[in-house]
């Protein structure tokens, strides 16, 4: 019950949000709804720690034996922990943020679904739910980063953001239909896990771990799809540290970590997963000291990190696999806290920008320690959960490394580490303690409380628990690397190495080798001029034309559509027809010669057709030759229904008088309603040219395949039956489940009545639009004379009454005159 509570939790308060008024007062108190579920998984920790897992199953679609599954393991843990603490910091952190409570209140319910995504991505137990809530993550992300839509550069964000995640769950939803084809249907991550043997023998096992390789990078922002990520940061703060440092973009690191031990172990997953891991690694952290935003250089480290947890997965020994989980908590805490102090930052001083920014420790004294602590943390600073995240990642670059990343590895850490050292470094000196770069010092005083207490609170955390590893980590770490381990494993972490340990002088070398690039950084920050190496931006823009907010005509994107608008898009009924008839038939050739040579091929006796059949079908077939070569409308018109007459006739001779009926029934209608509109359309004209003859002749043989074609399927149909006909399941049960005599009537509405209404309301729809076509444009003629006729009546009536007014007034003014003049106005004859 608590799975469930913890996924539809966040959803319901999204839900009563939207229906509720936006008061600020009401909108505090949604902090205890992921502060109640911190606290519940909290009180399962024991439980956790102890190995249990906790599973809940709902009976999703028996007959496909399709159910969503929750389960909440270490590993599901230990990121449900990270998605309700931050969360729970984060919206106490929004009712501070925005000055509007409607703004407040419209991105509370966009967190909130996010959230509730999160957690289900986290807790689903196989592929099918977990995909629901990945393309939810989709959808709910870019609302979030487009929340201020009113600015084109927030627009473009969150476009960039779902065409590539989008693009990867299109990739991910493949593999997974390739996953299933495997499987035998099989999508639960444990049973998956079971047949990991059997998978990797499928000749389907490299095409499908590819294409979840590639969904997992574009959700977690790894080289070439990164960019993504940078152009997200015109989202409120609040979205950037929850979506960017310790939820969505760690999805994909998540879904590589449980389906380490099920696909890990192979040269594609070595490969793929630890050269752009590691490349990602040092070109994220790199690209952060070229950056002027604040927000700009945490996205950058962000990803960089994301490829070195990526690379740790890929690498899948037992210490790369400690080291990603104590990596994913660590990051988590510190960059989360960072974003937020930025968004305290902009809040008081309105600008991003760090070369304007400085000396800010004295104004916010509360923020600068609440930054100290964080950025030691991310610089990997003993004794911070940093420096823990770091020295793990040192060791499983050392121990059991693959003998093809045993030297590249090590190199990467260091230098990745390093930068992200001097990253750190530049941050702090830069903001807090270095006079600003361009201008004066800024004017700014302390962030209110909501806006310090949750980077405070994460930077104390990132503190006590090194201090604290086997008290509180242990128990969280254990249990999620045996989750992942798929065996129970226990880790040993330590806090301070002996000197002589190779790892720890090395994480000492990054760190004095960062500290003397972020204090030297400002020439190399200039010289980049906040260029941006390696961008594949210019490509997506060439191929999609939207980096200006619109779509450019001259892009690939564009091109498609005129190309599309001007060969496809005609406006000519009959093309429409021939591309989705031809493009049928050569699906099915294909079909049919892939399994021609598994089919029975049919058999039947001529002497088993009447005569009264044979002159029937006859008859169609006149009826149909005839009907392409008419003249005029209505002979064509007259044929077919000819061909559908005779086809009522033949269900009647087969025994099937209701849809005998039917078909009759359609026929009259269809001529009755073609007659009525033969008086809209112009002239019937004759083309000879011989264009026409090349276009009569290729419908000619597109209609011959379509109906080849379909009687080949009709007839391998009933040749190739690996079940007994329907018809008798429904003979034997249409009076006992569906209370009915006539069994066509029971199927229509018990059996498959919402078929039945589906292709109702698609019949209702396709009359409205008849409708719309035909009878509104003489009906409003009708109405619209009318009306002009009435007018006209109206206006003459009232013309009348003031002329009949102006007339008896004039004769009223005589008299007055004739009676007060008296005799003046004898022999006057307007008087």
């Amino acid at each position: 019950m608590f799975n469930w509570l913890l996924i539809f939790g966040p959803m319901l308060t999204a839900g009563t949000l939207a229906f509720l008024p936006a008061h600020k007062r009401f909108l505090q108190l949604t902090t205890l709804i992921p502060l109640a579920l911190f606290a519940g998984l909290l009180a399962h920790a024991g439980d956790i720690a102890d190995g249990k897992t906790f599973r809940t199953t709902y009976q999703w679609v028996d007959a496909l034996g399709l159910e969503l599954s929750l389960v909440l393991d270490g590993l599901s843990f230990l990121f449900a922990l990270i998605i309700t603490g931050i969360g729970t910091l984060i919206v106490f952190y929004t009712n501070s943020y925005f000055q509007k409570d409607d703004e407040t209140h419209r991105f509370l319910i966009y967190l909130f679904i996010f959230m509730s995504a999160m957690l289900g991505i986290v807790l689903s137990g196989n592929f099918l739910g977990m995909f629901i809530f990945w393309e939810l993550t989709t959808i709910s992300s870019y609302l979030l980063i487009g929340f201020k839509h009113d600015y084109s550069v927030a627009r473009i964000g969150a476009r960039q953001a779902l065409i590539v995640t989008g693009g990867g769950g299109l990739a991910l939803l493949g593999g997974i239909a390739m996953v299933g084809v495997m499987s035998g249907g099989v999508y639960d991550f444990a049973a998956l896990d079971a047949m990991a043997g059997e998978l990797a023998d499928h000749a389907l096992f490299e095409a499908a771990l590819i294409l979840i390789i590639i969904g997992a990078f574009t959700k977690s922002a790894q080289f070439p799809f990164h960019f993504w990520l940078p152009g997200a940061m015109e989202a409120p703060t609040p979205a950037s540290s929850f979506l960017h440092s310790a939820t969505m973009v760690k999805a994909g690191v998540y879904l590589l970590a449980r389906l380490a031990h099920t696909f890990g172990g192979g040269d594609i997953w070595l490969y793929a997963l630890g050269s752009i891991g590691l490349f990602t690694f040092v070109y994220g952290a790199f690209m952060a000291l070229s950056a002027y935003d604040l927000k700009a250089i945490l996205a950058h480290t962000t990803l960089s990190w994301l490829g070195v947890l990526i690379a740790l997965i890929g690498i899948n020994t037992k210490d790369s696999l400690k080291a990603a989980m104590v990596g994913i908590l660590a990051h988590a805490l510190y960059k989360g806290a960072l974003f937020l102090v930025v968004g305290a930052i902009d809040y008081e001083t309105g600008t991003r920008d760090i070369r304007k920014l400085g000396r800010l420790a004295g104004a916010m004294p509360v923020t600068a320690v609440a930054s100290a602590l964080v950025l030691l943390s991310m610089a990997g600073v003993p004794p911070m959960l940093g420096f823990v995240a770091k020295e793990t990642l040192k060791v499983a670059s050392l121990e059991h490394v693959p003998d093809a990343f045993a030297a590249v590895f090590p190199v990467a850490a260091v230098v990745g580490s390093a930068l992200t050292v001097a990253a750190a470094t530049m941050i702090g000196l830069e903001i807090f303690l270095r006079k600003p770069q361009h201008g004066e010092d800024l004017y700014a005083h302390e962030a209110p409380l909501p806006m310090w207490f949750g980077p405070l609170i994460l930077g104390g955390l990132s503190l006590i628990l090194a201090l604290f590893l086997h008290q509180f980590l242990d128990p969280i770490i254990n249990p999620a690397l045996s989750a992942v381990y798929s065996d129970p494993a226990e880790v040993e972490l330590y806090l301070l190495p002996a000197l002589d340990d190779l790892a720890f002088q090395l994480s000492l070398l990054s760190i004095a080798i960062g500290v003397v690039i972020g204090v030297t950084n400002r020439p190399l920050r200039d010289s980049l001029q906040n260029k941006s190496l390696l961008d594949p931006t210019h490509v997506y823009n060439k191929i999609f034309g939207i980096g200006d907010d619109k779509v450019d005509v001259r892009s690939l994107l564009g091109q498609g559509y005129r190309f599309v608008n001007r060969r496809l898009q005609d406006g000519i009924l009959r093309h429409y027809l021939n591309y989705v008839f031809f493009t049928f038939v050569l699906i099915m050739i294909a079909v049919i010669i892939q399994v021609w040579g598994k089919l029975k091929l049919p058999s039947f006796e001529l002497d088993e057709i009447t005569l009264l059949e044979t002159f029937i079908a006859v008859i169609i077939m006149i009826s149909a030759v005839a009907t392409t070569f008419a003249r005029r409308r209505l002979g064509a018109v007259v044929w077919a229904g000819a061909a559908g007459v005779n086809i009522a006739l033949l269900f009647a001779l087969f025994g099937a008088p209701d849809l005998a009926f039917t078909q009759l029934l359609i026929e009259v209608l269809t001529l009755i309603f073609l007659m009525l509109a033969f008086r809209l359309l112009p002239r019937f004209m004759q083309d000879t040219s011989r264009f026409t003859t090349f276009r009569t002749m290729r419908d000619g043989v597109i209609a011959v395949m379509v109906g080849l074609v379909f009687g080949l399927l009709a007839l391998l149909a009933s040749s190739n039956r690996e079940a007994p006909p329907i018809r008798y399941w429904f003979e034997e049960n249409a009076y006992e489940l569906g209370q009915g005599h006539n069994i066509v009537n029971v199927i229509l509405v018990d059996f498959r009545g919402l078929d039945t209404l589906g292709e109702t309301t698609v019949l209702v729809i396709a009359a409205l639009g008849v409708l719309a076509l035909i009878s509104p444009m003489p009906l409003l003629d009708m109405l619209d004379k009318h009306f002009k006729e009435r007018v006209r009546q109206q206006l003459e009536a009232e013309a009348a009454l003031e002329k009949d007014s102006s007339i008896i007034s004039h004769i009223y003014e005589n008299i007055n005159r004739v009676l007060l003049a008296g005799d003046d106005f004898r022999g006057d004859d307007n008087a």
